[in-house]
């Protein structure tokens, strides 16, 4: 109903708008001179009668739908990326997986505190049955020995962990350690790098970059050597870490970065396709990307940008065990095969603690034959060590339980920003849940309105991508404080909208709220209405004079106006004063409201989308030829 009634509004407000200026052209050169129809009688004036109908009072304003719910998941723990259950739409349950992140350490303390806590519960139900005493204790000891199984499989991998393996084929470009030097774990080695393949970081402004795609071609100048050469465009991304960090060249690090610029300009990274021995990490370049290109026509589109070498491939490898290094196996500049060592370093410490394993392991296999009984203060002591236990026990299984995250809500995975085998550090967003099944919007209201809502008032949604979907919504936030736009305040007015199959994040809707609704009330049209002295009035005849009564008004939809009191049902006002060729003109154009027989449209019908002069102004005229803001709309029947 309400998008039929803004169709004809349309064609009401071009057809006023002529009417307007007719009218008011006449009425200020009959201002400027003594009237013409001052003695006349009643058919020189444009009258209509007081009679009863309905006014609806309708509000109107557009905005984009938003869910109620929406969580951002962060990770809890750093590790990788090993598994991802879902996609970007895919609906998800409150407590489905979702992904899950790799991380030895976490899970080596997890099941390290389990082994102790069960050791220990198990010690004390020994203690407290005396008569499983030696299944129990039996029990204990394996678990003592897996417990020393473990620790001494650490201290072996930390020993394998003193040679440094290259981690891909390359060419060291880097050694920061030297032989006989105290290193600890965290310290840079060395660095090693894809000496064969290089690329371009060039920065292009964000108006430009939509432009781009990954494949086109470009042309690098070398500036320091004079040369050109060609290339591709193999990624297109955000960028916020500075040249001088010490992770900015490794490759697998940049998509676990956040991708965002102070400056705004993107980063395009460009392969060369054909990199000689002249190239060197660091030098400048100036970049030439084509975007479409006619040979034939000598026609090239291109744009260009300043930019720098790197190379495609490198890493710098850290220190992962403290100790002494003892040799360099190839020196700086050196190529390298994968899985080669490089460095080794000695530390007697891992040796010394390894025997120290093998002693514990053997002591807790020994206890299996030799056990002795607890006394009563041994109890005490165990009860203490299996509430211990268990409260490190909590804690760590917590943290693996993190390791995979899980939805908070029932709802739709709206973003996912990890992919498998991507490094995640703790606290980093990795996925967006959001639930559709309550949406919100919100409109502007002009402060003419707004004192005319009410909490839990109903609305009539309308969202642009479903066009034969109507949805029900109802206010549920008004705002006490507005903006000043073009000397109009407007407050912001929160609506909560239903779910239907197909509403997505941020789709555009328009809601319509029936303010008033006033059913066989005395009205009459609103540019009848006329203010003096703050008082609002009407005109009528008298003996071929006009005069003027004040009268009490209720609704007002810029249509039609309420009377409340001072008018008569079938009572006659005057509009306007108009001469007979205005009159005949009106009458032959069919206009409602215009030159119309004394006495006011036949039946007491105004015409739907009609108006007569809704557009003129008198002095003093009140708000009855006012045009509306752009969320304001009016039934007018």
């Amino acid at each position: 109903m309400f998008k039929n009634i803004k169709k004809k509004k349309a064609l009401v407000i071009v057809i006023l708008c002529v009417i307007s200026v007719a009218v008011v052209g006449y009425f200020m050169t009959t201002q400027n001179r003594k009237p013409r129809f001052a003695n006349a009688d009643a058919s020189n004036y444009l009258t209509v009668r007081v009679q009863r109908g309905d006014i609806i009072d309708l509000l109107e304003g557009s905005g984009s739908l938003q869910p109620t719910e929406r969580y951002t998941l962060t990770s809890k723990n750093s590790g990788t990326v090993q598994e991802i259950y879902v996609t970007e739409g895919t609906q998800v349950k409150k407590g489905q997986p979702l992904l899950k992140i790799k991380n030895t350490e976490v899970e080596i303390k997890a099941q390290q505190a389990q082994l102790e806590w069960e050791i220990a519960r198990n010690d004390l139900i020994s203690l407290d049955n005396p008569t499983g005493k030696k299944l129990f204790e039996i029990r204990s000891s394996e678990l003592k020995v897996e417990e020393c199984k473990t620790a001494l499989q650490k201290k072996l991998d930390e020993k394998e962990k003193l040679t440094i393996k290259a981690p891909f084929s390359g060419k060291i470009i880097d050694t920061e350690i030297a032989v006989g030097e105290e290193v600890s774990k965290g310290d840079p080695a060395l660095t090693i790098a894809t000496s064969d393949q290089m690329e371009v970081v060039a920065r292009f402004p964000a108006h430009v970059i939509s432009s781009f795609s990954t494949g086109m071609k470009a042309n690098i100048f070398v500036t320091g050597l004079g040369k050109t050469y060609k290339g591709t465009i193999k990624e297109i991304e955000y960028d916020t870490k500075d040249s001088d960090d010490d992770d900015y060249n490794t490759v697998t690090n940049r998509s676990s970065r956040n991708n965002t610029t102070s400056s705004g300009d993107y980063l395009t990274i460009i392969s060369l396709e054909k990199p000689d021995a002249d190239l060197k990490p660091g030098m400048e370049t100036f970049n030439t990307v084509y975007i479409a290109s006619d040979p034939d026509q000598d026609v090239f589109l291109y744009k260009q940008a300043t930019g720098y070498l790197r190379y495609a491939q490198s890493e710098r490898i850290k220190i992962e065990v403290n100790g002494t290094v003892e040799k360099i196996h190839r020196p700086e500049g050196a190529k390298v095969f994968e899985g080669e060592p490089l460095v080794t370093i000695i530390n007697q410490d891992i040796d010394r603690e390894i025997e120290e394993a093998k002693i514990q392991l053997a002591k807790a296999e020994d206890e299996l034959k030799d056990l002795v009984a607890p006394d009563d203060q041994k109890r005490r002591e165990q009860e203490l060590k299996v509430a211990q236990n268990q409260q490190h026990m909590m804690v760590t299984q917590e943290q693996f339980d993190n390791l995979q995250a899980t939805s908070p809500i029932d709802g739709v995975v709206v973003s996912l920003f990890v992919v498998t085998g991507d490094e995640v550090s703790s606290g980093q967003e990795i996925i967006v849940i959001s639930n559709f099944a309550k949406n919100t919007m919100e409109i502007e209201v002009d402060e003419l309105d707004i004192n005319k809502l009410r909490f839990g008032q109903e609305a009539e949604i309308a969202v642009d991508a479903l066009p034969d979907v109507t949805l029900t919504g109802q206010v549920v936030g008004i705002a006490q404080e507005g903006s000043i736009s073009e000397g109009v305040t407007k407050y912001p007015v929160t609506l909560e909208v239903g779910y239907h199959e197909g509403i997505k994040s941020g789709m555009t809707a328009s809601a319509t709220i029936r303010l008033e609704n006033k059913q066989d009330v005395l009205r009459i049209p609103a540019e009848a209405l006329v203010t003096e002295n703050n008082s609002t009035m009407v005109r009528y005849l008298d003996n071929g004079q006009i005069r003027m009564k004040p009268i009490r008004i209720g609704v007002n939809n810029g249509r039609w106006v309420e009377v409340v009191e001072g008018l008569e049902e079938d009572e006659e006002i005057v509009l306007v004063a108009v001469t007979t060729q205005e009159r005949e003109q009106n009458m032959r154009f069919g206009m409602p409201g215009m030159g119309m027989p004394p006495g006011g449209p036949p039946g007491g019908s105004w015409g739907r989308g009609g108006g007569g002069g809704a557009g003129f102004r008198d002095r003093g005229f009140d708000r009855g030829g006012r045009s509306f803001s752009n969320n304001r709309s009016r039934d007018r029947r």
